[in-house]
């Protein structure tokens, strides 16, 4: 269990090689780079007493140097980035909150951070994430969103890029309008010493049907814990389509 005064750590993944948009990071919106904007969200959201850029490549090493980030190379094998932020925490004094942003994602609005963080500080549960209620059929049956169901503690039970909960005897263009659903936003809070046992895990049978390292986590029994974020809002770049969205948003 972590003390109030211990400090918040953020971990900025940014890996160079992308299927989709090699060199990711680097690529422009608007007048800056996405890493810049997100680094900058990051620093200016005033959540976390230190925030840090884990790269591959010495390009973005030294584009993060030029914003006056503080970086880390990292090594380029990394299958994760909860790897590659687990190789930074080494470096680190142990005793921080951990929060891993993706590198890829433009947030614009944090509500449900400052709850992540003191559920975490508060011992809870061994790592931390947040879920945004799911308000459309589009989102609810694609399967790049992951939806996530969780007890009444907030404790998670399962991840999946399936529909979840199922409802039965239901028209399937019902359901939204029936039952609760959840989408998972993939930020993550840890001790050290939770991430470092975590990335150190082989996969499980779950983690290879549905590719979510989540539940590989669960499957080892570790308990994630689960802040609702109604207002939550981010422009995630993944494809040429995301590019395009982002570029028409941010024309600064």
């Amino acid at each position: 269990m972590w003390k109030k005064n211990y400090p918040v750590v953020a971990i900025i993944p940014a890996r160079y090689e992308s299927m989709r948009l090699p060199g990711k990071p680097l690529i422009n919106i608007g007048t800056k780079c996405l890493l810049q904007r997100v680094y900058e969200n990051v620093r200016n959201s005033n959540f976390f007493d230190r925030v840090i850029i884990a790269t591959d490549h010495r390009s973005i090493h030294i584009l993060a140097e030029s914003l006056g980030a503080e970086v880390f190379m990292t090594s380029p094998d990394h299958v994760s980035g909860t790897d590659r932020c687990a190789e930074v925490a080494r470096q680190l004094e142990g005793s921080e909150l951990l929060v891993n942003v993706q590198g890829d994602e433009i947030i614009t609005n944090w509500e449900g951070m400052e709850e992540l963080i003191n559920m975490m500080q508060e011992g809870f549960f061994e790592v931390g994430t947040l879920a945004s209620p799911i308000v459309n059929r589009e989102e609810l049956f694609s399967p790049n969103a992951v939806k996530v169901v969780f007890d009444r503690l907030g404790k998670a039970l399962y991840f999946s890029r399936s529909v979840i909960p199922f409802v039965r005897d239901i028209p399937q263009e019902d359901w939204i309008n029936q039952a609760a659903f959840y989408r998972h936003i993939g930020v993550y809070a840890y001790s050290n010493s939770v991430l470092q046992d975590i990335s150190s895990l082989d996969r499980g049978c779950l983690e290879k049907s549905e590719n979510l390292e989540q539940l590989r986590w669960m499957e080892y029994g570790y308990d994630i814990g689960i802040v609702e974020s109604a207002l939550w809002e981010s422009v995630g770049i993944d494809t040429e389509s995301d590019l395009l969205t982002a570029r028409s948003l941010f024309l600064d």
